[in-house]
């Protein structure tokens, strides 16, 4: 039986990896790079920590990772109240989950004060019972640990939980958690990728009919 549902962030519930591309874009400009998609996609479902590092390596840029991290952040919140949305049919899942009694919490990379801003401008911050970021577990996707911390504070079961990811680093470690995943990549370029995985849906609206079938 059903009981969770966890979403990742960036890219899955909300349209980050188009603002992720603009803020870096505007970021490595100052240090006058023109960062290409190609570049960008290079990283995607890594962590920002890990994008930044491949940045700061392949175009030698001279401010620490702390330094590109915070620029980055900077750009990302200045964007956030005009750029955030949620990703289509996001809402429709989430009316139907609550309809049946099906938890949801989200589990991220992302920094929870980001997470926090974003789910408080899109107004559903109390729609998901629980939040676990990257900084409470020792290792961040593919391993495992931030689905299992999921798990252990909602005490629910892998056989009782599916994960819904945008990005192959995810869909990897919710394996390795021993959980269910689907599998919604954000680019259209990315679905050549995912012929290996379980499940894979076009939108969180087919995920919404596929447990309309399953769930009723």
């Amino acid at each position: 039986m059903l009981k969770l549902i966890i979403f990742d962030y960036d890219g899955l519930l909300v349209n980050t990896e188009d603002l992720a591309f603009w803020a870096e874009k505007e970021l490595l400009k100052k240090f006058g790079v023109e960062l290409t998609f190609e570049e960008f996609f290079k990283f995607l479902g890594h962590s920002v920590r890990e994008t930044l590092e491949y940045y700061k390596k392949t175009f030698s840029l001279s401010p620490s990772l702390d330094e590109l991290e915070r620029l980055r952040y900077e750009i990302v919140y200045k964007l956030l109240p005009e750029k955030l949305e949620l990703r289509p049919g996001a809402k429709e899942l989430l009316d139907f989950l609550e309809k049946k009694g099906i938890k949801k919490v989200i589990a991220s990379s992302g920094k929870r004060e980001y997470i926090l801003k974003g789910l408080e401008i899109l107004g559903i911050r109390e729609r998901f019972s629980r939040i676990t970021t990257v900084d409470e577990v020792k290792r961040g996707k593919p391993a495992p640990d931030l689905f299992l911390k999921a798990l252990e504070k909602e005490g629910v079961n892998p056989s009782q939980a599916l994960v819904l990811e945008d990005s192959l680093t995810g869909v990897e470690a919710a394996s390795r958690a021993g959980i269910l995943a689907i599998a919604i990549p954000y680019f259209k370029e990315q679905f050549p990728q995912y012929k290996d995985c379980p499940l894979v849906a076009k939108s969180l609206k087919e995920v919404r009919d596929l447990l309309e079938v399953t769930q009723d």
